[in-house]
């Protein structure tokens, strides 16, 4: 009974055993690839064509270089040919490198007239899978400081603040939009810091292979908050002599999108963003904040109808599922509803200019989830439910569109003036 009993043990412990080497491994394979390298010293050459070989497989990689130069090499005689070939050597810089190097050939080597090696390698390298990531890349860099006053009431606002409110909560809207891979620009020096950690020989082989697979931006953004304020006026009601307060806070910012491979400006735009509303004391420290979320949803959303324009992703009667959601999308918003018709092109540049759309009705958010959201048609002139395909039917919000707290304010004025006007009439 009790070697019975040993043995279920030891099978428990080496099935986790293989799943945990199995999970180490994940995501790892090994690829071939012949690499060239020259340098002063024969070993300097074969560095050069093992970051060569890494660079090629898994990313160009500072880090990677400096691993291969931490390997400690004997004092030898002459750079004796030999010892760069043995298996000392080898498993020196397969250590060195956590297994990334997993093994080379030296195929070819000479020293030129000039003094410096050529050395060809054939190396084997651990190839990191990274998970395939259909999204745009954009870089949203901190935004810039103009010449504006930046003031609330009249009394100087600190700028820094302010524009890096505007900038966090940017990048906030377009994470939660889930169409863009944003890439951190601004915590560079923590990200560093943080990949310091791999020259510690406790990191796994993953991690090391991962060395590289830095991703490169498809897009960057870039702009300059060029004025930011709050301002507050009494309004004096003639009828009743009530005092009233109107708040409002603005932004001025321009912004650009720039496609990375073409430098070409994918998107350009001066905007004054209104932001209305305020409720508590004038001057506080949510003030700017406000003004800065408000901003960035309004920036964010116009670069994503720009790029990518809310789409239909499923139709049920007089019910629709939109294919994003988070925090850009509220309940009670009411956008309109476009189909997508022919291709057009410039005529001039033959540059394309996206798709015809004919608006086909309106709709009103219902409910909001992470990735998508749910509206209900409030008018359409055709139907939606037997026409839908795939990417056919869009959404849009107009930004210039009243604040919807606005809107009922002036619902409630016009009310009261329609009564104040019965009620001197019946006089």
């Amino acid at each position: 009974m009790m070697t019975k009993r040993i043995q279920k043990i030891l099978i428990v412990v080496l099935v986790l055993i293989l799943t945990s080497v199995c999970s180490v491994h994940a995501g790892l394979t090994k690829k071939t690839v012949e690499s060239e390298g020259i340098g002063a010293t024969l070993n300097q050459a074969i560095y050069d064509a093992l970051d060569e070989a890494i660079g090629r497989i898994n990313g160009k990689s500072i880090e990677s270089r400096k691993q291969l130069e931490s390997v400690e090499v004997s004092k030898i005689d002459g750079d004796k040919e030999d010892y760069f070939a043995s298996e000392s050597y080898k498993s020196k810089i397969k250590s060195a490198t956590k297994g990334v190097v997993d093994s080379y050939e030296i195929l070819s080597k000479s020293k030129g007239a000039d003094g410096l090696y050529q050395v060809t390698l054939s190396v084997t390298v651990l190839k990191f899978k990274v998970k395939n990531d259909n999204r745009k890349r954009i870089a949203v860099f901190p935004m810039r400081i103009g010449q504006g006053r930046f003031q609330i009431n009249n009394e100087p606002v600190n700028k820094e603040r302010a524009v890096r409110l505007v900038t966090q909560n940017l990048v906030t809207t377009l994470v939660q939009s889930r169409k863009f891979t944003v890439l951190d620009r601004e915590y560079m020096a923590e990200t560093v810091g943080e990949k310091n950690l791999i020259m510690s020989p406790n990191t796994p082989v993953a991690e090391m292979a991962r060395l590289g697979q830095e991703l490169v931006a498809d897009y960057i953004m870039v702009g300059t908050i060029e004025d930011l304020g709050y301002t507050e006026q009494k309004i004096k009601m003639r009828s009743s002599g009530r005092e009233l307060i109107s708040r409002e806070g603005y932004v001025e910012l321009s912004i650009r999108l720039i496609n990375v491979a073409t430098r070409k400006v994918a998107f350009a735009d001066f905007l004054r963003l209104r932001v209305i509303g305020f409720h508590g004391r004038s001057i506080n420290e949510g003030v700017d904040a406000s003004i800065a979320v408000s901003a960035a949803d309004q920036i964010g959303r116009k670069i994503l109808d720009t790029i990518y324009p809310l789409v239909v992703v499923s139709v049920n009667g007089d019910n629709l599922t939109l294919g994003q959601g988070g925090s850009q999308i509220r309940i009670g918003d009411q956008l309109e509803i476009f189909m997508y018709g022919k291709r057009l092109t410039d005529p001039y540049t033959k540059e394309y200019l996206g798709r015809e759309e004919t608006r086909v009705g309106s709709i009103e958010i219902t409910r909001v989830n992470p990735k998508q959201s749910h509206a209900r048609i409030l008018e359409k002139s055709i139907d939606i439910g037997a026409q839908f395909e795939p990417k056919k039917f869009i959404c849009r919000v107009s930004l210039d569109a009243p604040d919807k707290k606005e809107v009922k304010r002036e619902e409630r004025r016009k009310k009261r003036d329609e009564k104040r006007k019965k009620r001197d009439s019946d006089w």
